[in-house]
């Protein structure tokens, strides 16, 4: 009980964006438009395509480009801020110890590929190989997750609101768990590198001659991975979050509490080549608005794990940024970015399935 009285969090402070729609429709239209301004600059400017890493760039037009972003960024929060916030440490994690445990291993997990990034890159990058441990792992995790998905179905007996309709529960438990079931085929070429068999023609033509899809777009492909799990992992759950439940109406066993944000956030912090992207770069400013709300909103322990994880998602950021040579032979560390939000798939379905029993 006192450790619970400790790890407080606060009500809005007094420039909160009020729940009513109106403010909220015009600041993310504002969002949308200084992002769009950008990209269109981009592209008339220097003929960079939205979703095409190209160099880091620190010249005074990059720095005054990623600051405009950033302003995007912070009105995209703004617009989605929840009306309201839990009241203890426990509304905050839901109520389900299991997230926890996960912020230190997702917080841990960028913390070691930083550091073995500056002491052994050629281990970081061999590491990052296809049919690597990552890669293996990653596949495991969202086949785990896609089978715990819909175990959580036999709990999820209600009717829910999806796109104004009238569904049952288990729809999109049965929909997501193909989704996670979809991109581990992908990731393993559906099973073509274990067994061995040719590459249908008709799949023939893509990127690396192996039986997926992705690899028509792999670059367009990778940023709409990404993008998805910033906002399914880290958006939706800080947006979603309500006093007492962390959830939001007839959809909230979807976000089983706003401590999803903060496990999720060292992802976003993994870039190197495509750290000069538009969708990249909103995702990193929101996280830092989003993680530091959190900060100012909670107390006690909360708020110092809060503040180190904010410390290691920034640090590690910076040094992917400072040493993007040496990370040549990892794919702007792709696999590493896949494993993580593999392990948030898992981590997400878990708790699914303990809020539904």
């Amino acid at each position: 009980m006192e450790q619970e009285a400790r790890d407080t969090v606060s009500a809005p402070g007094p420039g909160h964006v009020p729940a009513t729609s109106g403010p909220r429709v015009r600041l993310l239209c504002m969002s949308l438009w200084l992002a769009g301004g950008v990209a269109i600059y981009d592209f008339t400017v220097y003929g960079r395509a939205p979703f095409l890493k190209f160099p880091v760039d620190v010249s005074p037009p990059a720095v005054a480009r990623s600051l405009i972003i950033a302003v995007a960024a912070f009105l995209l929060v703004r617009a989605l801020r929840p009306a309201e916030t839990g009241n203890n440490y426990r509304d905050f994690w839901g109520g389900l110890d299991m997230l926890r445990f996960a912020s230190p291993v997702s917080t841990a997990f960028i913390a070691a590929t930083a550091a073995l990034l500056l002491i052994d890159p050629d281990l970081l990058n061999r590491l990052g190989w296809e049919d690597a441990i990552l890669e293996n792992l990653s596949a495991l995790f969202l086949l785990a997750a896609a089978l715990v998905t819909w175990l959580a179905m036999r709990n999820a007996s209600e009717q829910v609101g999806v796109l104004g309709l009238s569904v049952p529960a288990r729809l999109p438990l049965l929909g997501l768990g193909a989704l996670f079931l979809l991109i581990c085929l992908e990731e393993i070429s559906w099973g073509q590198r274990i067994f061995g068999f040719p590459t249908p023609g008709l799949l023939s033509g893509n990127a690396d001659g192996q039986t997926n899809l992705h690899n028509f777009a792999t670059f367009l492909s990778e940023q709409l991975y990404y993008g998805a799990a910033f906002c399914a992992f880290v958006l939706f759950p800080y947006a979603a979050s309500k006093a007492g439940t962390g959830v939001p109406g007839s959809i909230g066993f979807l976000a089983p509490a706003p401590g999803l944000a903060l496990i999720a956030a060292p992802v976003v912090f993994m870039q190197s080549e495509m750290w000069n992207t538009v969708p990249v770069q909103i995702a990193a400013w929101a996280a830092v608005f989003i993680l530091a709300d959190i900060v100012r909103s909670t107390g006690g322990a909360l708020r110092h794990w809060s503040v180190c994880v904010v410390a290691v998602c920034i640090t590690g950021q910076t040094i992917f940024l400072l040493f993007t040579e040496n990370l040549a032979g990892s794919n702007d560390l792709t696999e590493y970015k896949e494993t993580l939000i593999a392990f948030l798939c898992l981590t997400w379905a878990c708790a699914v399935l303990n809020r539904l029993r």
